[in-house]
């Protein structure tokens, strides 16, 4: 069976959360990648609908609490009440969380076709 999802990225990619490579005089550097329009749209859904845990969004809300759980060396995010209470900037703490969203969403398709 198949370890990993050659489609991932492409996916996210296509959501607006992909990455891809820039170069720029010596160096290399990777740069958010895709399109622009899911990508704010996502990026408004998140901040309407998942954040302030909504009811119709309460599946993923569980799954993102469930994926997110406390790790004792983890200084990252653990649950949705952290990173509303975090110190970071709101735009860089909802990129990071629709990373997570848009594997999770990857996966959720997959497993519905398969």
């Amino acid at each position: 069976e198949q370890k990993r999802h050659r489609s991932l990225r492409s996916f996210q990619l296509y959501l607006g959360y992909g990455y891809t490579k820039q170069q720029s005089g010596d160096g290399m550097s990777m740069k958010l990648g895709g399109s622009d329009i899911c990508r704010t749209h996502l990026f408004a859904w998140t901040k309407a609908c998942v954040i302030p845990q909504r009811n119709d969004v309460k599946w993923l809300n569980k799954a993102l609490n469930k994926e997110m759980k406390p790790q004792a060396n983890n200084k990252k995010f653990n649950t949705l009440e952290q990173i509303k209470d975090s110190d970071q900037k709101l735009k860089q703490k909802i990129n990071r969380l629709n990373f997570k969203i848009t594997r999770m969403l990857f996966y959720e398709l997959a497993n519905e076709i398969i």
